[in-house]
C-alpha cells in the first residue's frame, strides 16, 4: 500500500514488473566518492525512468568517459580533481511509467571545468533519446553552445553552468572510443 504522504513522488512500486525502464541515475553512482555519497545517488530523487538497454550501454559509455577525462585534466591548482557536472532530461508529453513517473524522452549531460595543466577551460556535453539501442553506440561528444541550442524553446535561454563556463575560448573534450 502506498503511503499518502508519497502520493506524488515515485516509489520503488513503481519501477517493478517492469521490462522496459530501470532506475536512471542521474549523479552516477561511479562519480560519488565514498561508500555515503555512493548509497544517496540510489534516492528516487537521484532517479529517472531509463530504457534498459540505452541506460547499459551508450549512456553507461559516456559516463564512465566524463569520469575519466575529469579524473585526467579537471585539476585544479592544489592537484585536486574539480569540475562542474550537470545532467538532466527532457520530460515527454505522454510517456509514464505505472501511470504515474513521467519517463523522460531525453537525457543530457554535461561537464565544465578549469585544466591546472592546460591552463585552459575544458567541457563537453552528450546528450540522446531514451529508446532501446539495439547495438552499442558512443554519444557523440558536443559543445555547450550545441546543447543550449538543442534545449531552447520557444526562445527561452537555457545554460548549464551560467556565468561560469561559455562557449567562448572553451576547448571541446571527450574521449577516444575505448
Amino acid at each position: 500500500m502506498r503511503d499518502a504522504r508519497y502520493v506524488h513522488q515515485a516509489s520503488n512500486s513503481d519501477y517493478r514488473n517492469n521490462a522496459h525502464y530501470n532506475r536512471g541515475h542521474l549523479f552516477p553512482v561511479t562519480h560519488a566518492f565514498d561508500t555515503n555519497d555512493k548509497k544517496s545517488t540510489f534516492t528516487l530523487t537521484n532517479i529517472v525512468p531509463q530504457e534498459i538497454s540505452f541506460n547499459g550501454s551508450s549512456w553507461q559509455k559516456m559516463e564512465s568517459c566524463t569520469k575519466c577525462v575529469l579524473q585526467s585534466y579537471c585539476i585544479n591548482n592544489k592537484g585536486v580533481t574539480e569540475g562542474f557536472v550537470v545532467t538532466g532530461t527532457w520530460p515527454s508529453m505522454s510517456n509514464t511509467l505505472n501511470n504515474r513517473v513521467n519517463i523522460p524522452s531525453m537525457l543530457c549531460t554535461a561537464f565544465c571545468c578549469y585544466s591546472h595543466n592546460t591552463k585552459d577551460w575544458l567541457a563537453s556535453a552528450h546528450w540522446d533519446d531514451n529508446i532501446p539501442e539495439y547495438e552499442s553506440v558512443y554519444l557523440q561528444t558536443k559543445t555547450l553552445a550545441e546543447l543550449h541550442q538543442e534545449l531552447s524553446v520557444n526562445n527561452s535561454r537555457f545554460e548549464a553552468f551560467p556565468g561560469t563556463c561559455t562557449d567562448r575560448n572553451m576547448t571541446r573534450f571527450g574521449c577516444t572510443k575505448q
